[in-house]
């Protein structure tokens, strides 16, 4: 896979194109450190904008095209690619960068990742966030209520 020009990947069954081109050779070093940290900023807000999805795909259960997997998705394709071009370039230029596990990976294995560690998060902590004990008592409650109003 090239790191400049477009780059296709596959996630999840579906083909992403993204454009990418390296920094310009006059870039200062102190840019692209910066860079390199929006980068990866960018890749953490993608992995939020991917949970957040999942989550209102399982609680509020949408239309599928109310779902937006596809602007995270090439968000986190995009800084994927754009951190293994900066970090070459930052150490070139005498910058101490250096890569996270994860960016290390293929981009399809990384995104892949984010995917299934966001479904896991959710799927994990539903219970929790169904809360269904206290579900039990209000509709235990409301049961009394009915049968005392039905009695008197």
């Amino acid at each position: 896979m090239a790191l400049t020009g477009t780059v296709e990947t596959n996630i999840k069954g579906k083909t992403y194109r993204v454009q990418i081109s390296p920094p310009g050779p006059m870039v200062q070093l102190e840019d692209l450190e910066i860079a390199l940290e929006a980068n990866r900023e960018q890749l953490r807000n993608a992995n939020e904008a991917i949970k957040a999805t999942f989550r209102r795909e399982v609680f509020d259960q949408p239309a599928p095209w109310l779902l937006d997997y596809e602007s995270p998705t090439q968000l986190a394709i995009m800084a994927h690619l754009n951190i293994n071009v900066l970090i070459p370039i930052i150490n070139m230029k005498g910058g101490d960068a250096s890569f996270n596990k994860f960016e290390t990976w293929k981009v399809e294995d990384h995104v892949g990742r984010m995917y299934t560690l966001s479904e896991k998060n959710i799927l994990e902590n539903f219970n929790r966030e169904q809360k269904p004990f206290q579900m039990a008592i209000i509709a235990a409650l409301l049961i009394v209520v009915t049968i005392f109003t039905v009695l008197l």
